[in-house]
Order: C-alpha cells, then structure tokens, then sequence
C-alpha cells in the first residue's frame, strides 16, 4: 500500500528521480534525496504550514460543524491516492521493467560465447565450402529462422511448466530460492571465466562452456548435414539441432529468464509477447555476424571477433545474472 502511494505520488508531480530517501510534504512537494532533506525539509514544512494557515485563518469563524475536520480530509486523501489507478500503474511499471530486462537479456544471450563461436565455426566452413553471396545468406537465413523457431518453443514449453509450477506453495518457493542459489553459482563462475580467459587466453579455463563431447557433436553435424544441393532445408536442420545442443549452455541466461516472466507476466500473451522479443534480441549478434560475412569479413576476423567476445560477454552474462538474482529477491 505504501508503495503504492508513493508511485501514484511520483506520476501525480511527474517525479522521475530514484532518489533511495525522499519526502513528500503535505503530498505536494517532494524533497528528494538524503542532501535536500537535510538543508530543505525544515524550511518547506514551515513554508507549507505557513500557507495552509494563511489559507484557513478567514474561513475558522464560519466554517460549520458539518464540515469534516482537516485530518479527516487527509486521510480520504491519501486513501484515494493508494488506490486511483493504482494497480494499472503498478502493473505498467512492472511491464516496462520487464521489457527492459528481456531485451538486455536477449542480446547478452546472443553474444553467450557458446552461440558466438557455433555461428563463427559455421561460416568458416561455409567458407571453406566455397558457399558465398546469395547463397550464404540463403543459408543465413534458414539457419536464423531454425535457431529462432527451435528456442522460441522451447522457451514457451518451458515456461508453461514454470508458470504451472507457480500455483503451488511450496513448488513456487523451491523454484525462486533455488534459482537465486544459482543465478548467483552462475554469476561467480561467469566472472572468474572473464578473469581466467583474460590471464591465460585458453577456452579450456573457462568452466561455463560446452562440454567437448557436446561440441564435436555439433561440428560434426554441421559437416554432415550441409547439402550444398538442398542448402536452404539442411541449414533449417542444423539450426535446429545446434540450437537443442546449444541450450545446454544457452539456457544459463534463457532459464532464469522464463522464471522472471513465469512470476511477473500479467497475461499469457503478454509473456509470449516478450518470448518473440527475448527471441528476436536473441539472433539479432547472430544476423549481425551472418551479415559480417556477406560483407567480406574474413574467417580469422571472425575467430578474432569470438574470442574477444569471450572476456566481456562472460562479464556482462556475470552483470546479468546478479541482477536477475537482485530481481527475483526483491520483487
């Protein structure tokens, strides 16, 4: 309730600040942050009650026993002021922060050094199968398309489970604090991986990576199902079964995700609406990098490119997750 006062009071006087301490004297004026409290707050109220009495002063002698006292008003006020259009306006919030959030998740998502290097080794070996021009974006494209059908399914599969998950106590609780248990795993290994990567330049100090098995299996599949006769359906297939392997380590940042929309999301399509954005922020590296190369770029440019991606996209996957953590605890 308190809350909601306070932000019904912020759009009322179009305050925009996120000052951790303010004051809203009498509900009109708003003295924002710990500075201003001190050197304004004794002023205002003086101010304030100044003008109130000023104001009142001609109208005591005769004002009538039916009129309710000022205390009374007050607290009609401030009774008005928590419930006008308070739950729209908290469900707007909510609903801005969490677009913020899928967005910026998204694109990290994109640029998890897992996905990063699969689409590099796939275009080096178009390359080196001498696919280029309009054909290598004709295979950008299916590849694309697949990697954003296959993870938009599996994410609304996922989150109906999760979502299901949340009508029930104990479930819903197991969930969150599991979760936050290992957003914060996730975040510490995320920033040693930056700081061991940064040291040493070898992947095999990263710890939150594929395992070998799993990424011979994916090049493997690349070479063998690349049919330069059918290029368009067998990019579609590999994009879909690279995305399936992927998501082992992909989902490090799609999981947690999904658990913020299972608890947050106001209706249905409101969620799938952010799963298609999460989705499209999420092969939008992946377009920019299929597009590179169509330009020109060069293969070792692009090994270059992924492995510097390694060190800050590991930070900001690490900024991510404390964040997330930050979110589920306090919301």
């Amino acid at each position: 309730a308190h809350y909601l006062r306070l932000a019904r009071l912020q759009e009322r006087l179009q305050v925009r600040s996120n000052e951790p301490v303010a004051f809203y004297v009498d509900e009109t004026v708003p003295i924002l942050g710990l500075t201003a409290i001190r050197n304004d707050l004794t002023r205002v109220v003086a101010a304030r009650l100044a003008e109130k009495t000023a104001a009142t002063a001609p109208q005591t002698a005769g004002k009538e026993p039916s009129d309710p006292p000022a205390d009374s008003v007050a607290v009609t006020n401030a009774e008005e002021l928590a419930s006008d259009t308070a739950p729209g306006l908290l469900s707007e919030r909510l609903r801005t922060f969490t677009i913020s959030s899928v967005i910026v998740a998204g694109l990290i998502d994109g640029v998890n050094p897992c996905a990063f290097a699969a689409i590099v080794f796939f275009i080096s070996l178009l390359s080196v199968s001498g696919i280029k021009a309009g054909r290598l974006l004709l295979v950008g494209a299916a590849y694309t398309l697949a990697v954003f059908t296959t993870y938009l399914l599996m994410g609304f599969g996922a989150f109906q489970v999760l979502q299901a998950l949340q009508d029930y106590q104990w479930p819903a609780l197991v969930l969150r604090w599991g979760m936050l248990a290992l957003l914060l795993a996730l975040a510490v290994f995320s920033f040693r991986d930056a700081w061991k990567f940064k040291r040493s330049g070898r992947s095999s100090d990263v710890k939150l990576q594929l395992p070998d098995g799993l990424k011979r299996r994916m090049h493997a599949i690349m070479r063998r199902r690349l049919n330069p006769a059918n290029l368009f359906v067998s990019a579609f297939v590999i994009g879909v079964l690279v995305t399936l392997i992927e998501a082992v380590c992909t989902g490090q940042v799609y999981l947690p995700t999904l658990v913020l929309l299972s608890r947050y999301a106001d209706t249905r399509l409101h969620a799938f609406s952010l799963l298609l954005l999460y989705n499209l922020m999420f092969v939008v590296p992946l377009i920019i990098v299929i597009v590179a190369a169509f330009a020109g770029t060069r293969n070792q440019r692009l090994i270059e490119w992924s492995k510097r991606n390694v060190v800050w996209g590991k930070i900001a996957m690490g900024t991510l997750f404390v964040a997330l953590a930050g979110v589920l605890l306090i919301l």
